[in-house]
């Protein structure tokens, strides 16, 4: 029942559906980088040939990622460290729930400070214009189906859907990317079309 209720719902609900695949495209981007890393850090021989990932920033949104990573590799790394640490000093680490609990929380760290590092070096800062179309750094209101909804550009690793961040590389972040207030355009989520007008850029 419950079941039957949640796709009721997700069907008339297309800001919904848009919430769920943006989260999907995401997750999947975070699988893709994590295997990079991964590769990168089990063979020495990528690092000097590594594929480049370059992604573009306004220098506010650059900065804000620097000031991430500064946090990540200082004050969190040494709490986590500190976590680790106090887990460990009660013994038995196979049966140690808070042991292995902090080092999943150390390599996820590990994880996106990788991936902050790549964004930070690969970065390419491109500010915004007054052109009026939607870019990088843009706030955008949009008519959603029947639903307004606002939403940022942003750069891949500056992305969640949770804040209304969307990357300009995401579905719905590659339509809006150079259009301008009024235009309407179809934007397909699993198979059904809905109607998308774009109503302020700032």
């Amino acid at each position: 029942m419950r079941n039957t209720r949640f796709v009721s719902e997700l069907a008339n609900c297309p800001a919904l559906r848009f919430f769920i695949l943006d989260s999907l495209f995401v997750l999947s981007l975070c699988r893709i980088r994590a295997t990079f890393f991964y590769n990168l850090e089990k063979n020495s021989n990528l690092w000097q040939n590594k594929i480049i990932m370059v992604q573009y920033f306004t220098s506010e949104g650059l900065q804000k990622l620097k000031d991430e990573l500064h946090y990540l590799k200082t004050t969190k790394n040494k709490e986590i460290v500190k976590l680790i640490a106090e887990a460990a000093a009660f013994g038995d680490l196979k049966e140690n729930a808070s042991y292995h609990d902090a080092r999943d929380k150390m390599a996820f760290l590990r994880m996106r400070i990788a991936e902050l590092e790549g964004a930070v070096n690969e970065a390419i800062v491109k500010e915004k214009t007054e052109s009026g179309a939607v870019q990088i750094g843009s706030e955008v209101k949009i008519l959603f189906g029947a639903e307004e909804e606002t939403y940022k550009i942003t750069a891949p690793a500056e992305a969640d859907v949770l804040k209304n961040k969307i990357s300009y590389q995401s579905p719905l972040g590659k339509k809006l990317m150079g259009q301008e207030k009024g235009k309407e355009f179809d934007f397909e989520i699993n198979g059904k079309k809905s109607k998308i007008k774009i109503l302020e850029v700032n």
